[in-house]
């Protein structure tokens, strides 16, 4: 449905915790995250979390996934699932 194209400018840039879609609604099914950042490091900050769906049988709060933003890796996910940008200290590029 709609193309984003994501440049943070480090800095601390980041994105807070949301979803894209809400479920059984119509409109966007898959967020789809290809990264473009060459010579990226753990210091560089920018990561992806992406919570998985609350179990209707744990009390224990789920842990989110966590996806370096590393030049060429695809992200796929469902788009009712909440995520968010950890802060960026250097530059960060996404499509």
């Amino acid at each position: 449905s709609k193309f984003m194209c994501a440049c943070y400018p480090g800095h601390g840039a980041r994105y807070v915790r949301h979803r894209d879609a809400w479920p059984a609604t119509p409109g966007r099914k898959l967020t789809c995250i290809y990264y473009l950042n060459h010579g990226w490091r753990p210091a560089h900050g920018g990561q992806l979390l992406l919570w998985p769906e609350p179990s209707a049988t744990s009390k224990l709060a789920p842990e989110p996934a966590q996806f370096a933003p590393k030049v060429d890796r695809l992200v796929v996910f469902c788009s009712w699932l909440e995520h968010e940008v950890q802060p960026a200290h250097a530059e960060r590029l996404a499509v």
